[in-house]
């Protein structure tokens, strides 16, 4: 019971670092945004200043998530360096050959076409899909914050907090397969809108496996990346066939059986890593394969 509490307690400790990180830079920049107004109009009243700021924080939502990103990966990266742990041990920062890699650069691709399909096939509540439609809107990944913040940075980030740090932590306390359920879970849960929160868990899933059979943190990075920076091939692709049905369900069909073959390349790729010959001594992982 006590290896249970401390692994949950570490895992939150981990979770309430970022959390303070979103709360303290939000609060940055409505203090810098509050400074602006009354420099501007200084006898607005409240309620119009509180709802510009609110305005402004959604308008700025990739700028202040790009900047939670890198305040919170520096202070994980401190937490280690104070605990005197090497970030490539603590991390699992073990190379792996590029071809071992490249199906996970695919599977990224292949697998937001497919989500993109079934929620476009799938009869979902018009209320669900307008929710969702409203905060995809807020992120406007078309510019160059966007890219920084979707593609390069949250990959990076996101890997290292939630497959480096809290599965990794959860492993010491619970059995590796709850330990995955739970990081993906909590890795859902915290993408807003239930349309997220629904295929983030499931890619939540996917990393924390990929994180067991390659035993490196870098192919979930690459993974990640591959996912977040295929928007800018799938959303386009989407707006063509977006009122051709046939076309869809073809597409669907074609992305969901690559990314079907992909899954299967990896797993095919990783037994050989499972072997005492493939591992690499100077990173010993703490935890077996057990996927």
């Amino acid at each position: 019971m006590i290896k249970y509490l401390k692994s949950i307690g570490a895992a939150l400790a981990y979770l309430a670092v970022y959390i303070v990180m979103i709360f303290l830079t939000a609060l940055g920049f409505m203090v810098y945004k509050l400074f602006v107004l009354m420099a501007e109009n200084p006898f607005a009243d409240l309620e119009t200043k509180v709802d510009t700021i609110l305005v402004f924080l959604l308008d700025n939502i990739l700028l202040v998530t790009l900047v939670v990103n890198v305040i919170s990966l520096l202070a994980l990266l401190l937490i280690a360096k104070i605990r005197k742990r090497k970030i490539r041990d603590r991390l699992d920062l073990v190379p792996v050959p590029i071809s071992n890699l490249w199906p996970l650069l695919i599977l990224g691709i292949t697998l937001n076409l497919t989500i993109s399909y079934v929620l476009a096939l799938l009869p979902l509540p018009e209320s669900t899909m307008t929710e969702y439609a409203e905060a995809a809107g807020r992120i406007q990944p078309y510019t160059f914050t966007g890219f920084l913040s979707a593609a390069l940075m949250a990959p990076i980030y996101e890997e290292v907090w939630m497959r480096g740090y809290i599965m990794k932590t959860l492993q010491k306390g619970f059995p590796t397969l709850l330990a995955v359920f739970l990081q993906a879970l909590v890795f859902g849960l915290l993408h807003g809108p239930i349309v997220w929160v629904a295929y983030s868990f499931v890619i939540g899933l996917l990393l924390g496996i990929v994180k067991l059979r390659y035993r490196s943190l870098y192919a979930c990075i690459l993974l990640h990346f591959s996912f977040n920076a295929s928007n800018y091939l799938t959303s386009p692709l989407s707006g063509l066939i977006a009122d051709k049905p046939p076309v869809i369900l073809g597409t669907f069909i074609v992305s969901l059986g690559l990314s079907i073959l992909m899954i299967c390349l990896v797993m095919k790729k990783t037994r050989a890593l499972k072997s005492p010959a493939a591992e690499v001594p100077e990173y010993p992982p703490e935890q077996p394969f057990q996927v």
